[in-house]
């Protein structure tokens, strides 16, 4: 997979993605540092690269809106050392989810990954699903908020059951 790093990532995430076989780049390589967001994600685009930031605002969809991008993952960590961060990549990389993103949007936070995915017919889907980090067990259940976002932009919520990330 094509994956773009911003500036704010850590030099250790770009070596472990490239372990796992991933296409890397980083927008200091690129010399965009300092540039605006919407070039940022532009720039990703273009080269159909998943963007991976620690930048909040990426997080926007109406800024970002879904389907418009190759793909966004948000990590909002309250702690953001690579010691603290480590773990929970090994669990993005190990679920899946980094596959089934594309073109869609991901925050990820200590405890969980919440991800809006574009399916075949066409309808957003928001998904909530916990990080096993040592926090929960590996076959907790766990709950999954799918939202669907028909013509009219009012989404419906609905709540089921699933078990736990398997790696």
């Amino acid at each position: 997979m094509k994956i773009k790093l911003d500036e704010n990532m850590p030099l250790a995430l770009e070596e472990m993605l490239r372990f796992h076989g991933h296409d890397v780049s980083t927008v200091p390589e690129e010399r965009l540092s300092g540039a605006k967001d919407s070039e940022i994600v532009k720039r990703a685009t273009a080269e159909d690269r998943l963007l991976m930031t620690y930048d909040l605002d990426f997080g926007d969809i109406r800024s970002y809106p879904i389907a418009t991008h190759s793909g966004i993952v948000v990590f909002r960590l309250r702690d953001q050392r690579w010691a603290a961060m480590e773990n929970l990549v090994e669990r993005l990389l190990a679920c899946g989810l980094l596959d089934r993103l594309r073109p869609g949007l991901a925050i990820v936070d200590e405890n969980r990954i919440r991800s809006a995915e574009v399916h075949s017919d066409n309808h957003c889907r928001w998904h909530r699903q916990l990080v096993d980090c040592g926090l929960a067990h590996r076959n907790t259940e766990l709950g999954l908020r799918k939202v669907c976002c028909g013509r009219d932009r009012n989404p419906t919520y609905e709540l089921k059951w699933v078990k736990g990330l398997s790696p």
